[in-house]
């Protein structure tokens, strides 16, 4: 049995992938936001590990590669902060940046997030 692709059904893998995508980035966005603004202490949290990053781009239709290439290039635009672990341990998180090799985690710049307006200061 073979699989043709036609054109149609490309265009349609495009737009399933910018659409997760889409749901990748406003996923990322909301949990970011609610671990710094959250009053639960348990919640609240100002870091984001590299499995939980992979966790939020498979549930939005991407591979844990994807996902994790794609939180790098929302640097400087969904969130700022510094990365944790690797080579580049303790390096700020450039805009657009390729992912970093062997990174852990990011640690958030909560001061970035409430310049934007996107969390109260002093936090709850």
């Amino acid at each position: 049995m073979y699989h043709v692709r036609t054109e149609s059904s490309r265009q349609e893998e495009r737009v399933i992938e910018g659409s997760a995508q889409v749901t990748f980035r406003g996923n990322v966005e909301a949990e970011i936001l609610r671990r710094i603004t959250s009053t639960d202490a348990v919640e609240r949290g100002l870091h984001m590990r590299k499995q939980e990053v992979e966790q939020i781009g498979r549930e939005a239709g991407l591979s844990a590669r994807d996902a994790c290439r794609l939180f790098f290039l929302l640097a400087g635009e969904v969130w700022v902060g510094e990365i944790v672990g690797g080579p580049k341990h303790g390096h700020p998180a450039i805009a657009h940046m390729p992912e970093p090799e062997d990174w852990f985690g990011v640690s958030f710049d909560v001061a970035w997030f409430q310049r934007q307006g996107k969390a109260p200061s002093p936090l709850p």
